[in-house]
């Protein structure tokens, strides 16, 4: 049987952030009330005037409720310390694949999303938000030995953080997750696990990213970071073709088991959610299961949170039964699944 052959099977998606000090104003960590004040004005008059960032939204993270704050933590646009502490603008396009952040450690952090794997991509349309502020007279703090200035030292240099998030089921039921991990560590790049770490990580997801931004360009860590993920990628595709040859009994028995849950549960918990779609996820990248797509369940991992949930029922107030009903629900539906 024929593998999906684009990455996309294996890359959920890429992620670039850089992040930016004005030279004129003190760092957040001893920044004055006019200095936050001075960087929102120019934020505001920079993304309300100008006719490139025309599809671009402004919020202040102090108009937004909590649930609002809880889905843009989810959506990854803001950290969680942002989202318990942060005190600035949020600034999105309209799908939200480029926000930039203020006041997060750093007075600006620009990042980008793309699906697949897409570093380059995604350094490009970060970088096209970088250049037109600093055309439009934001002055960044950069010094020629230490490259960009940050608050921590070891996002000084690039001051860029690369991510590779990939969906690795395959290499999460084996003995190797540990030796590949292991490889890793010995670079400038570390793997995480959604669950924290290791090699049983949360549906099989992990992240690959840069320990620091000391590289010799933003070039050099995004072919480190394409190589890396693609030594995943490529060990990860061996064991699904082996797994299509009957080599793996037992991750075939989860791939259906994983099926009936998600078609026929009233009730089920995010972090069940999450491992029954990634088998789900699998089953469909081996075309076992072709009722569903690849986007069709990265669309529903995106709508489970409990943040995400408790917002679309706001009204009624959920308690955690009732959104465990309500994700039950949602994916049925969204999978168009009959049951």
């Amino acid at each position: 049987m024929n593998l999906s052959r684009t990455d996309k099977d294996i890359v959920l998606s890429s992620r670039i952030r850089l992040a930016r000090n004005l030279r004129e104003l003190n760092f957040t960590t001893t920044w004055s009330l006019d200095d936050k004040e001075q960087l929102e004005k120019k934020l505001y008059r920079e993304f309300s005037e100008n006719p490139g960032f025309k599809n671009f939204s402004i919020y202040n993270i102090n108009d937004l409720d909590e649930l609002d704050r809880i889905v843009l933590k989810e959506k990854k646009i803001i950290s969680e310390r942002y989202y318990r502490h942060g005190n600035g603008l949020v600034i999105t396009d309209d799908d939200q694949s480029v926000s930039i952040v203020s006041g997060d450690l750093d007075h600006l952090r620009i990042s980008a999303v793309l699906d697949g794997l897409s570093i380059n991509e995604a350094y490009q349309r970060a970088s096209v938000i970088d250049r037109e502020l600093k055309n439009r007279e934001f002055d960044f703090a950069v010094s020629d030995d230490e490259g960009y200035l940050t608050v921590n030292v070891s996002d000084s240099g690039t001051a860029m953080k690369g991510s590779v998030y990939l969906h690795l089921p395959g290499l999460c039921n084996t003995d190797l997750m540990d030796h590949y991990i292991i490889n890793t560590i010995e670079t400038m790049l570390e793997v995480t696990g959604f669950s924290g770490g290791g090699a049983h990580s949360l549906g099989g997801m992990y992240i690959i990213s840069n320990k620091n931004s000391f590289f010799p360009n933003e070039e050099h860590l995004a072919e480190l970071l394409i190589k890396t993920a693609s030594t995943f990628i490529n060990s990860e595709r061996e064991i699904r073709e082996d797994l299509v040859s009957g080599k793996y009994p037992g991750l075939e028995d989860k791939i259906f088991r994983a099926l009936g849950v998600i078609k026929y549960c009233r009730q089920i918990s995010e972090q069940e959610a999450i491992s029954a779609l990634s088998m789900v996820r699998l089953g469909v990248s081996v075309q076992w299961i072709t009722e569903i797509t690849i986007s069709d369940i990265d669309g529903v991992l995106g709508i489970i949170g409990n943040g995400y949930l408790r917002s679309f029922a706001y009204e009624s107030n959920p308690d955690e039964t009732e959104i465990m009903r309500l994700r039950a629900e949602s994916i049925r539906k969204n999978l168009n699944l009959k049951s």
